[in-house]
Parts: structure tokens; sequence; C-alpha cells
């Protein structure tokens, strides 16, 4: 069934090819499953990447801000410059930054925003403790969705 779907759709073209290999309808529904949550970690960890950047580059700006007044301050030049982004979001994201050792990204990487907000609050020693329980799998902190 998906087989057909797939070449119905001209999915199966050079640039899919090596996506969709030439299975049983069983396995192929298994591989591209496996693939799917391939994907999907991958877009977790670039948007864990993508929030820790953009903490880091807010927090700079917001810096700035401490010399230069105009504009509204920090604030006012993210709802000018950056309308896209809240307020609340844009100062997650800085706490996440300053808070969360970037040595520890990786392993805090199925954690949701809110677990790395708490993770950013905790003092290093108790960041690494929650690092160790979440690679032994012993965390109790919340997950990102998997939806």
């Amino acid at each position: 069934m998906l087989r057909a779907i797939a070449e119905s759709d001209n999915i199966r073209d050079a640039k899919h090819a090596s996506y969709l290999p030439e299975l049983d309808d069983d396995t192929f529904t298994a591989a591209v499953d496996q693939q799917l949550g391939h994907h999907a970690q991958n877009v977790e960890r670039i948007q864990l990447d993508a929030i820790f950047e953009i903490g880091r580059e807010l927090a700079t700006a917001q810096e700035l801000f401490k010399y230069r007044r105009d504009e509204g301050g920090f604030t006012g030049w993210l709802g000018t410059r950056l309308p896209q982004i809240q307020v609340r979001s844009a100062y997650k994201a800085i706490q996440i930054w300053q808070g969360i050792d970037a040595d520890l990204l990786a392993i805090l990487a199925n954690i949701s925003e809110a677990g790395l907000l708490e993770v950013a609050k905790a003092e290093p020693d108790i960041q690494a403790l929650i690092a160790r329980r979440v690679e032994a799998g012993k965390s109790s902190l919340p997950q990102r969705s998997r939806s």
C-alpha cells in the first residue's frame, strides 16, 4: 500500500530513492517508520541547538542595550526587529543559554523546553547529576512530545 502511494506520488525519484528501499510492505513500513524516527530526532537536535544559539544571540543583544537605551530597550528592539519572537520566548532562550553548559545539550536533547528551563536554574553540580540520570534513563524531567 505505502509503496503504491509513494510511486503514485512520484516520491521514488532519484532524490528520494535511498530513503525508500525495495522491500515487502511490512518491512517497507518498518523501514519508513525507522527513518521517520531518525528524522524526528534530527529535527529535535537542530531545534535544541537553535534555541541555545538564539539564546546566545539574544543575550548578546540584551547586553548591548545596557549601554543603549533607545528603541524601547531590549524588549522594544525585539518587538520591532524580531516580532515573530515573543518576549517570553526570548527570555526563556536566554535563560537556557545562560544556565546550561553547552556540553550537556546533547545529553538533554529529549528534555522539553520546560524541563530545560528547570535544569538551567540548577547549580552546575545538580545539572551534572541530572545529565547522568537522563543518560541512565532515570530522569523525571518532562520529555519532548513524540507526536
